[in-house]
């Protein structure tokens, strides 16, 4: 174990190691905020927000099912209130060409971005239980690996099987390897 000495970046001062989210320098009175480590992914997540007139909110709900893959119903009741926000996801390029077409529909587009934290966690097989091939089986059929891999992970239990994948991914893997009489949990 190594030691780390902590000091304030206004003054250089030694600060004490605290349990709290904030910290005040004693001597410069620098409040230090401890970034707590991210237990995800991070991706950007991309909103229009666009501002339509009434004369022009049918060319833009077309546009919107059209090229926003979006219901044609579901296009209308959105841009019914302005400021209409959509929300479009993680993919740059569709957001793009959404803000380039509902602006030449002669909408005011305006697209915006945030970063995202997307939850990731890993999943461990505890125990396989007595049905053994039919663990092998569930477990091939959720990560892509030879037979003999799977025996191995298999025989190796408790291990660790995936690390790092989202949220409903690693319940749809513990659901099938405990519907093969397995035993399995995200940490």
């Amino acid at each position: 174990m190594s030691l780390t000495e902590l000091r304030c970046p206004s003054c250089t001062a030694p600060v004490p190691a605290s349990d709290g989210a904030a910290i005040t320098c004693r001597f410069c009175g620098a409040t230090l905020v401890r970034e707590q480590p991210t237990t995800g992914r991070q991706e950007k997540h991309y909103t229009l927000v666009l501002r339509v007139a009434p004369s022009n909110r049918e060319r833009v709900a077309q546009l919107l099912a059209e090229k926003g893959g979006l219901d044609l119903e579901r296009a209308r009741a959105l841009i019914a209130d302005s400021p209409a926000q959509i929300q479009i996801g993680s993919d740059s390029a569709k957001a793009r060409d959404l803000e380039r077409a509902a602006s030449e529909a002669a909408a005011q587009a305006e697209l915006t971005m945030e970063k995202v934290t997307v939850p990731v966690v890993d999943v461990v097989l505890e125990s396989v239980g007595t049905k053994k091939l039919a663990v092998i089986v569930a477990l091939r059929d959720q990560i892509e690996m030879s037979i003999a891999e799977a025996k191995q992970l298999v025989g190796s239990a408790p291990v660790t099987i995936a690390t790092g994948i989202e949220e409903p991914e690693a319940s749809a893997m513990i659901s099938a390897l405990q519907a093969a009489g397995a035993t399995a949990r995200a940490k």
